[in-house]
């Protein structure tokens, strides 16, 4: 796993050294030319990259960032989310559990403790809201709601557990909803240039497009009108 930038520079470099090497066979080939009794009258070649594409296959490891959310202490939005999520839980698992009530979740005083502690959070800088997530404990907040989630079945345990770490996804998710990000300072983005791998499912794939353009540099030494002297670098 290695630095974007990293990355990047070692490209730059290796086109550098390959465009470095040609010239420094052109320069070989020119003095041969210029020693030969029928060649020094002929120009010698000299072949040049104006532009070198790359399109190079990545996938990203991690993303070295922080972002500062605030959080919404929104209960018609947070009871909307989590209802919606579970009607369309029923409708695809043929459950009938029932949807949560607002004044269920403002007469609690530990979910209201919950909202609260999260908008106590507002504006500090996290690496990704899974860590603001982990302050609070999402079974008890599930266990506070269960009352109103009724089940069609009452002997297969396995289902019931199945359902009840669902109904968890949807209220984390449901929390994490009332996000909204703030600002985000991006520092390094880590890569792996092999997408050959069998581990890469789940991965961030993308292609690097690198577009270089040939410009020359020169440093020359002039002398100033104090007879001074200096380098001046000359962009071409």
């Amino acid at each position: 796993m290695i630095r974007l930038s990293d990355y990047l520079n070692y490209l730059n470099n290796e086109v550098v050294q390959a465009r470095k090497q040609a010239d420094e066979h052109a320069i070989k080939l020119a003095k041969e030319y210029s020693e030969h009794p029928y060649l020094k009258y002929f120009k010698a070649p000299r072949f040049s990259m104006p532009n070198v594409k790359l399109n190079i296959p990545i996938k990203i490891n991690e993303l070295d960032s922080t972002t500062t959310y605030n959080f919404d202490k929104d209960f018609d939005s947070f009871v909307s989310d989590v209802n919606s999520q579970i009607a369309t839980l029923n409708d695809r698992e043929g459950l009938s559990i029932m949807p949560i009530a607002k004044q269920d979740l403002l007469n609690n005083e530990k979910l209201v403790a919950v909202f609260e502690d999260l908008e106590a959070q507002d504006y500090r800088k996290v690496r990704s809201l899974k860590e603001n997530m982990k302050k609070i404990n999402i079974s008890d907040v599930s266990k506070e709601l269960y009352p109103r989630m009724k089940f069609s079945f009452q002997e297969d345990r396995t289902i019931k557990d199945s359902v009840d770490n669902k109904l968890r996804s949807i209220i984390e998710t449901s929390l994490q909803n009332r996000y909204m990000v703030v600002r985000s300072n991006l520092r390094n983005i880590y890569i792996d240039p092999d997408t050959s791998s069998s581990d890469d499912k789940g991965k961030i794939l993308l292609n690097l497009e690198v577009d270089m353009i040939e410009e020359g540099i020169r440093i020359r030494s002039v002398t100033d009108k104090n007879g001074n002297e200096v380098e001046e670098i000359i962009v071409d």
